[in-house]
């Protein structure tokens, strides 16, 4: 299927260009070398890779599955890939071969492995959120109030890990020291009895922010921010639209954050893209997608940004105006997983098993392949010239072009 252009300004080109310059280093100092430490590549929750280079829009084309792994048992969840070693829930995979890594047979990280130095921390439903010696498999602290099914994963930042605790209308945020567990704070954000969305805060630039609805029959959802170090209320911001389906994604100084689809009475309003201030929560721009549909991702690189629809329509548009710079097709039905970007890059994995990848600059298709299994919905994971995508029946499978 055709793609289709958009058209910009040279003088919006010229801002963009000024935020990518800034978000690249920050991107690049938070990641450091071309690893994918925790979920959607960092606490900023971007999906974006800034050190990956082996992978390129030249060799996308030519990726063929190298090994899938079905053991240790590889979760529903991206992994974490640092130093050679892939994190799933059950264990340690060699990131060359797929095969278990035998010094670190102890090791069993849990749900959405995020690693940190000598740590990987995960969430195990039994016993919430566990820190884990990646060499020795030694439990370093648990959690147990953590909640592991309010889903998505860690945002470690600055040594300190981000997370969902309790439960229901209980529902909160706490931050805990990744070197010991200790709680730095704990804080129920949400305003006016509103309930906060599952899944961890996205974090950066001294804040933390979430997302949180009035519940059943209300579609306006709040996005809320609290400083990163102590849990204080910095801003809240109503948006007349369902925000639950997409995680917000910090860039400089703004936060994307997808909406729309959602609906009652059969009443499905359009798809929508949020931009703001992270410092004081004012709206920047707001697109809409003439379509019912919902945003279900959105990943950037700082020069684009990336959203995904639940249609599996993929689109570009300009972070600095929410202009709407080309769109392309996925395969329905879509993915809720975030799509990776790198090197120019955009990968995306679809629920029935059709994996593609995009080129950045205007959306050309550049690779598509069939696994003939369910992809889970978690984003696919690039580094080190090797794309990870989750599946049901196969486990986790890694696709690399030839040396």
């Amino acid at each position: 299927m055709a793609f289709e252009m958009g058209t910009g300004s040279s003088r919006h080109a010229r801002g963009r260009g000024v935020v990518a310059g800034c978000v690249l280093l920050a991107f690049a100092l938070v990641l450091g070398g071309c690893d994918w430490p925790q979920f959607l590549a960092g606490p900023q929750h971007t999906g974006y890779n800034a050190g990956e280079t082996r992978l390129t829009r030249a060799n996308v084309g030519r990726l063929r599955v190298v090994w899938q792994a079905t053991q240790p048992s590889t979760g529903a969840f991206s992994p974490a890939v640092v130093g050679g070693r892939v994190y799933v829930e059950g264990g340690v995979l060699d990131a060359g071969t797929g095969a278990p890594v035998p010094e670190a047979a102890g090791v069993v990280p849990g749900q959405s492995p995020a690693v940190t130095g000598t740590t990987v921390v995960g969430c195990q439903s039994l016993f919430g959120a566990t820190a884990v010696d990646t060499q020795t498999g030694a439990v370093r602290w648990s959690v147990p109030d953590v909640n592991c099914s309010a889903g998505g994963g860690h945002a470690i930042a600055n040594g300190v890990d981000y997370l969902p605790v309790g439960s229901g209308p209980a529902l909160a945020v706490g931050a805990f020291r990744v070197a010991t567990g200790q709680q730095v704070w704990r804080r129920a954000p949400c305003p006016n009895g509103e309930s906060l969305a599952g899944g961890s805060p996205t974090v950066g630039r001294g804040v933390a922010v979430v997302r949180c609805f009035a519940g059943e029959g209300v579609i306006g959802h709040t996005l809320v921010a609290v400083d990163a170090a102590t849990g204080r209320p910095r801003w809240a911001t109503e948006l007349e639209t369902s925000i639950l389906g997409s995680v917000p994604v910090i860039a400089g100084d703004r936060v994307f954050v997808g909406g729309g689809g959602l609906g009652f009475d059969e009443v499905r309003p359009p798809g929508e893209v949020f931009c703001l201030d992270i410092r004081t929560g004012a709206l920047l721009w707001r697109t809409t997608i003439p379509e019912p549909v919902g945003i279900s991702a959105t990943s950037t690189d700082g020069d684009g940004l990336y959203v995904l629809d639940t249609s599996g329509v993929l689109r570009r548009l300009d972070p600095a105006t929410g202009a709407i710079e080309w769109t392309n097709w996925t395969e329905p039905p879509g993915s809720n997983g975030a799509p990776a970007v790198a090197n120019g890059v955009i990968s995306t994995a679809s629920f029935s098993g059709r994996v593609e990848a995009f080129d950045t600059r205007d959306g050309r298709r550049l690779f598509t392949t069939e696994l003939g299994q369910t992809v889970h919905g978690a984003t696919p994971v690039v580094a080190n010239g090797t794309l990870y995508v989750n599946t049901s029946a196969n486990g986790l499978v890694a696709l690399r072009p030839p040396a």
